[in-house]
């Protein structure tokens, strides 16, 4: 079976590359991107099965990226990350603009994996 292949979008280095790391450890193919840009891109030019991305980046909104990546790629699951704790509002607008799933930062690292495998679990 072919690895599933996850785009993470962080532009914090140290979290970009923990969660680059911890997700091959568990069998994904990993593609790391730091700024909106490069993460659309990717999204549209590499077959990823799945999104991790932040929803405050450095060079942009994540919820606008979002909303970048669905009206091209509607199929794509989208899973939103944030450092904000748990905030009822940014959840709900995530999921209104097409987020698959929300996880906080403060998380621990197995609530990505589960998050991720959830999406990548729905027909």
């Amino acid at each position: 079976m072919q690895a599933r292949k996850i785009l993470i979008i962080e532009d914090e280095t140290s979290v970009r590359d923990m969660l680059g790391v911890y997700f091959q450890k568990h069998g994904f193919e990993v593609i790391l991107a730091a700024t909106t840009q490069e993460g659309f891109r990717h999204a549209m030019e590499s077959s990823v099965d799945v999104v991790l991305s932040d929803i405050a980046l450095s060079d942009g909104d994540g919820l606008d990226l979002l909303t970048e990546i669905k009206a091209k790629k509607p199929e794509l699951p989208i899973i939103i990350m944030t450092g904000m704790g748990q905030d009822d509002n940014l959840i709900t607008e995530a999921k209104r603009k097409g987020a698959s799933e929300y996880v906080s930062k403060k998380s621990a690292l197995t609530d990505f994996v589960q998050a991720v495998n959830r999406v990548l679990a729905k027909p």
